[in-house]
């Protein structure tokens, strides 16, 4: 399913702004991918964050607990990623800190 309209990249330069080159833009990237992954696993999504801004399925149909997943949904989405605070983890990327 693709979650975002851009790259997770994308959406970080776009949020920094003229001031990108001040940040770590990959570690902010891969901080996000683990924060949205993280809050996945917590809410019973057996899914995964990409860095093109697609959040697919893990390819687990066999494997216990499938079929109690939580089906992926853009309501749940909406509310983890409501519940990511980029500007803080930018915060702690910031290289002119």
């Amino acid at each position: 399913m693709q979650y975002f309209n851009a790259s997770i990249e994308t959406m970080v330069r776009d949020f920094a702004g003229d001031f990108a080159d001040d940040f770590d833009i990959d570690a902010i990237v891969a901080d996000y991918i683990d924060q949205f992954d993280a809050k996945l696993v917590e809410l019973g999504y057996m899914a995964s964050l990409h860095d093109d801004g697609s959040v697919t399925e893990w390819d687990w149909a066999d494997m216990p607990g499938w079929n109690e997943r939580t089906p992926l949904e853009r309501d749940g989405l909406d509310v983890i990623a409501a519940g990511i605070d980029l500007g803080d983890i930018m915060a702690r990327r910031d290289l002119t800190a």
